[in-house]
Order: structure tokens, then sequence, then C-alpha cells
């Protein structure tokens, strides 16, 4: 399973983390089937795995523990069903959408700690700044192959990625508020973690922390095992 991301270029292999799955496909015609799944997973990112100094110097860290939902449209440019013959081997690729159920947290002195109760932005002490939902909704793609065992079993393995439309997967979007004050209002906890910076000073209120303009992405891998309904 791999981090989430700004960019697709940005995901770092060494942030993977075990997801687990399960679904139901339905064949409605020869090369159709829609695709429904509920995926458990956890992704995680780190500012000293980039090779910007920027972001380096920031020095953020998260991981995300999330429940997802898809809903999919499934077509099969190569099937099993060829010219009468039944073949072993089978592609598909996919567009849809899914709502995912998240909740980032970050590591301090050993401990995890749940970060949009903090408002590390000034989430709830500022005006116009709102807590961030625990859902978002996201436009999905798959592309996979499957093998034939028998006329019962399949196993396979499926890349899945999704284009979230929130800017808090990982916690991050604004900028900075003011440390005293969440440090007042929030606690030391809430303080520590909404600025890591490496300079020794503290960053200026309204200096930028993240990129609002830049969506998060996600994406993992899957190794399937499936079996026919009524075969």
């Amino acid at each position: 399973m791999f981090q989430s991301a700004k960019k697709f270029s940005d995901w770092e292999v060494s942030n993977a983390n075990f997801c687990l799955g399960g679904g139901i496909h339905y064949r409605f015609a020869r090369q159709w089937e829609t695709k429904q799944t509920v995926t458990l997973l956890q992704f995680a990112g780190s500012d000293r795995w980039f090779k910007n100094t920027a972001y380096r110097e920031r020095n953020l860290s998260f991981r995300t523990r999330a429940a997802e939902w898809s809903s999919l449209l499934v077509w099969s440019p190569v099937h099993w069903d060829v010219q009468g013959r039944n073949r072993h081997h089978h592609l598909y690729t996919g567009l849809g959408w899914t709502v995912l159920f998240f909740s980032p947290q970050a590591e301090l002195n050993g401990t995890y700690h749940k970060l949009r109760p903090l408002g590390t932005e000034g989430q709830g002490l500022e005006i116009g700044k709102d807590s961030y939902g625990k859902s978002s909704l996201n436009t999905a793609f798959v592309t996979g192959y499957r093998y034939k065992l028998n006329r019962q079993y399949v196993i396979g393995v499926e890349l899945n990625l999704r284009k979230s439309f929130s800017d808090y997967l990982d916690d991050v979007s604004g900028t900075y508020t003011d440390n005293n004050t969440l440090r007042e209002k929030r606690g030391d906890v809430a303080a520590d973690l909404a600025d890591r910076n490496l300079s020794g000073q503290p960053k200026a209120e309204g200096s930028s922390r993240g990129n609002p303009g830049a969506k998060d992405n996600y994406g993992y891998f899957l190794f399937t095992f499936a079996w026919f309904v009524g075969s």
C-alpha cells in the first residue's frame, strides 16, 4: 500500500503498508462488470523522504488509517471466453468513485496522536477555518490481471489509484497558525505537532505549510483471490 501524495511522482515505496479488502464482481455483459469493494488500509508519508530541501526542513510526517468503499465499472479487453475457448488469462480496467473515511495521525515521543481534533492549522481557532471532514469522495481507477486456476477459483493482482477531493488526508493543506496561541488553546502536543521545522524558529502565522491548490492522491496494489458463485 503506497503513501498519500500530492503528485503520483511523490510516492515513496519505503512508506508502504499492508491493506486488506473484499468485494463482489457482477458480470452483466460479455466484457462488462461492476465491482463493489470495501478496503481497510493505512498510508504514510514523511518529509525526510523528499529530495526537496524545503520539505525536508518542514519535517512533518503522518500515518493515516482509513476505510474505503468503492464502486467501479469494469471493462475487459482480454477476457476468458474468446471464440468459444475457455482461457485462463483475464485483463481488466475500470473507472468509478470511492468514499474514504480517514483519520490522520502523527508520532510524538513514541505515541501516535489523532491530528484532526488538534487543529494543527488553526481549525476552530481562526475565523473561517473549520475542522475538515472525516470522509472524502474520490475518483477511482483500477487495472488488473486474473488467472483462472480452475472453473471455480481465480488469483490475480491489481493496481488501484485514487484522486481525492480532500487536501487533508495527511492533515497538511494551508498555512501555519500562531504556535503560541495553539499551545495555549490546544496544549503542547498540538503545538509540537503543528510546527516541527528544523530551523529552530517557529514558523510565522500565515506562512505556507502545505499546498491547498493540489489535492491528495493515494493508491495501492492488491493480490486477489476469488471464486465464482454458482459455478
